[in-house]
């Protein structure tokens, strides 16, 4: 991160990212979201339901 990059949280692992390393959607039943919401790079490739 830089001073100035908004940081973003990933709604699966909840780690804070920048907005290029989270520009991924996916839903996340396991924390109640049942929409596509922010995940981080890592997290999307996890195979099966995060």
């Amino acid at each position: 991160f830089k001073g100035s990059d908004r940081k973003h949280h990933c709604r699966s692992c909840g780690q804070g990212f920048c907005d290029e390393c989270s520009k991924q959607r996916r839903t996340v039943p396991s924390r109640g979201w049942d929409h596509p919401v922010r995940v981080c790079d890592k997290c999307v490739t996890k195979k099966g339901e995060l």
